[in-house]
């Protein structure tokens, strides 16, 4: 890994920036191979967890060969209780687990991409000269241009998490795939339903957005203004993404299509961004709320009393 970080020195600046810009995704090329090896199954209990559920039509399927309309209930009664069993163990097991994973690869590229922005804009200078370019690009009004310097420093540390962790999470869902289907091997690597924070964390954001709010009243030292700001961001965006598990959870643990769901969302959104707007408080909202209403475990709640 150190000769990896070394090499990238000797490539030309314009692959450099694309290379490892954003998100760090070309270091993440490698790290996931060691995230799918180390999640390989290697006992009975982790290869039973990690079995993909039935859909619902292969439910119905099982259910409608038996004839008896009593027998048919008891049937389904059955395979839900079971169904919710495996992903209780599979939160308990897997949940803390792969958000661990997920935010130290997160954490990683972003270091990675951080530092590297820092080297190619003040030692180098060519990330400069990318965004001077850029800002003369831009069109001209009549007032004064924007400036996108200013503006890249800004929101730059928050871009550069955010875009490392989609290319973590995109990245791992593509190995995922590639894994089941070419080598038939089983991973959570990355699931959303699986995501959760430490409870703990709300403390974080709360901090740091009473050091973002005391920052505009009080204009403090840029450095915390630029901490508390960026700290906010981040973790606001980690609670919609817990958010984002807790309603995978609660949709796969009942064999509904949350993929077409969130597929739904999405091309609604395009006609009415307002959707994307009432998605985005609603799952905040939610992993706020999870921190003292624990939604998972409701959602799983009837198996914690068979």
């Amino acid at each position: 890994m150190c000769l990896l970080g070394a090499s990238f020195l000797l490539l030309p600046a314009q692959f450099r920036l694309q290379a490892f810009l954003p998100g760090g995704a070309a270091i993440y090329l490698v790290l996931s191979a060691y995230w799918v090896a180390m999640l390989y199954p290697r006992n009975p209990v982790f290869n039973q967890l990690i079995q993909p559920l039935p859909s619902r039509q292969q439910v119905r399927e099982e259910i409608e060969k038996i004839p008896d309309m009593q027998m048919r209930l008891e049937k389904y009664l059955q395979m839900t209780l079971e169904f919710k069993k495996v992903w209780l163990r599979r939160d308990q097991f897997f949940s803390g687990f792969n958000s661990a994973l997920l935010l130290l690869m997160t954490f990683v590229t972003f270091v990675a991409s951080l530092n590297i922005a820092f080297y190619e804009f003040f030692v180098t200078g060519n990330l400069e000269k990318m965004l001077i370019e850029i800002q003369k690009s831009l069109p001209q009004t009549q007032s004064e241009a924007p400036n996108f310097q200013r503006f890249m420093v800004r929101w730059g540390p928050t871009m550069l998490f955010l875009s490392s962790f989609v290319s973590v999470f995109v990245l791992s869902a593509f190995l995922r795939m590639l894994g089941r289907i070419r080598f038939g091997l089983q991973s959570f690597a990355g699931t959303i339903s699986l995501f959760r924070l430490p409870d703990s964390w709300i403390w974080a954001l709360i901090a740091c957005s009473g050091i973002y709010l005391l920052d505009m009243k009080l204009e403090l030292h840029p450095v915390a203004g630029l901490l508390g700001f960026h700290g906010m961001l981040i973790l606001i965006f980690l609670y919609t993404l817990q958010g984002m598990g807790v309603a995978a959870l609660f949709l796969e643990a009942r064999l509904l299509p949350g993929n077409w769901i969130a597929l739904l969302v999405l091309v609604l959104g395009i006609w009415l961004p307002v959707v994307w707007l009432a998605a985005f408080v609603f799952l905040t909202g939610l992993g706020l709320l999870e921190v003292w209403f624990y939604f998972r475990k409701r959602s799983l709640l009837p198996v914690s009393k068979v």
